[in-house]
């Protein structure tokens, strides 16, 4: 349906400026585990993966036409081995991960799609190696540590029928090593304390590498990097008896080169380094076959550190998430779930400035009713979602132009949303 100013959204958050555009999107994930076991030699398991997204896009609002598909297929092989040594108890996990990514992009003329005007296609290999152990000391102290090293390549090029000129057949390697470390001491059975440090990095996602469907040209953006960052967090939980449960955890994360949309020219960019740290909370009481109560609070802030913006706040990113949840069991295997989710204001995206109006908060409830089934070997679920129970109407996503001399845009999320579904184990 396109943006809405704020204007648009007090009149009617449901209209488009553009009715004529549509577009349909359909995913598919498959999934194959196989375990075995050796005894105490170890225990082995391979992971296939497989997924596909597909979108097919009418928008006569840019005049393009254009279908995208994007495939993953995935290895993970890992192998386990669990040790005991008087005192010490040890386990050891290693294994590799392997990615092989495609996108591909036909662009038309026309909605009719009789006349193709170029095709891109990005493919992305990905190798990553793992090793991670932990050991157990007396039962009340575990020290941990793990390295990964992962390499990716992503090779795209671009066939325009129209203009050859606007070709590109290029490459662009990424290469990451991370590390991470914790300590964990359990004075008593009822309370844990603990704290870790790690070195942490994403690569770019094929459709955040590759410029294909926005503001200018086909290319695939060499200059974008993957996002690198330290993290050091310690906490504690307690257990004051055995169905309640709370704890509290402090954090703080530096990050370089986080990827992020560039309002101006419609191309992902690396923004300037930057800083995350707040401290989160959760809560779990309840009481068996009665009902189970879930409360997490999230306090954060979210800052540039470097460059023209250093001090201001990161757009897009509330300082305050607020989420609850009560799991009441009824007779007959039937469990009603309502839920609740506050998020805080944020600056609309673009405004590395902090000088325009804001994506206003919004709280949101949905009500869950689920019935589980067991028979023989099998287990059956079936459950029924009301989202957004009230109707509640809001933005999650908005973008700052008032500097550019043009409204702000904002993209309301849908209102009232039913699902059903089925699921069973065997």
């Amino acid at each position: 349906p396109n943006a809405l100013t704020s204007i648009e959204i007090v009149q009617d958050p449901t209209q488009s400026g553009f009715t004529s555009d549509e577009a349909e999107n359909k995913y598919y994930n498959y999934n194959l585990l196989l375990e075995g076991s050796f005894g105490s030699l170890g225990d082995p398991s391979v992971n296939l993966v497989y997924g596909t997204s597909e979108n097919i896009s009418t928008r006569f609002s840019w005049w393009s036409f254009g279908d995208y598909k994007i495939e993953t297929i995935g290895i993970q092989p890992k192998y386990v081995l669990s040790t005991t040594h008087g005192q010490l108890e040890n386990r050891l996990v290693t294994g590799v991960d392997l990615y092989y990514e495609t996108l591909t992009v036909d662009m038309y003329g026309e909605a009719a799609r009789l006349n193709r005007t170029r095709t891109t296609e990005i493919e992305k290999d990905t190798v990553g190696w793992y090793i991670h152990d932990e050991i157990s000391i007396g039962g009340n102290i575990i020290l941990s540590g793990g390295v990964r090293f992962e390499s990716s390549e992503t090779h795209g090029k671009l066939n325009d029928l129209i203009t050859p000129a606007n070709n590109f057949d290029k490459e662009k390697e990424h290469d990451g090593e991370v590390f991470d470390l914790s300590a964990t001491w359990l004075p008593k059975d009822s309370m844990k304390l603990y704290t870790r440090f790690s070195r942490v990095y994403r690569y770019p996602f094929v459709d955040e590498q590759a410029n294909y469907s926005g503001w200018g040209a086909d290319d695939l953006n060499t200059d974008l990097e993957a996002e690198e960052g330290k993290s050091i967090e310690a906490g504690l939980e307690i257990n004051p008896s055995q169905n309640f449960t709370y704890g509290l955890t402090l954090f703080n994360i530096d990050m370089e080169d986080e990827i992020s949309l560039n309002p101006v020219t419609w191309v992902n960019d690396n923004m300037d380094d930057s800083r995350h740290r707040g401290l989160e909370m959760y809560l779990d009481y309840g009481l068996e076959d009665v009902f189970d109560l879930r409360v997490n609070y999230t306090y954060q802030e979210s800052t540039f550190e470097a460059g023209l913006n250093i001090g201001n706040d990161i757009p897009l990113v509330p300082n305050n998430l607020f989420a609850a949840s009560l799991d009441l069991t009824l007779p007959h295997n039937i469990h009603l779930i309502p839920s609740l989710k506050y998020v805080d204001d944020s600056y609309l995206s673009g405004d590395t400035n902090n000088n325009t109006e804001k994506l206003n908060d919004y709280t949101v409830v949905d009500l869950l009713l689920r019935y589980k089934k067991s028979f023989r070997n099998t287990q059956l679920t079936v459950f029924f979602k009301i989202a957004n129970i009230f109707d509640e109407e809001y933005s999650t996503w908005g973008i700052d132009n008032a500097e550019w001399g043009f409204p702000n845009q904002f993209y309301p999320a849908p209102g009232r949303k039913f699902y059903g579904g089925i699921s069973g184990t065997f």
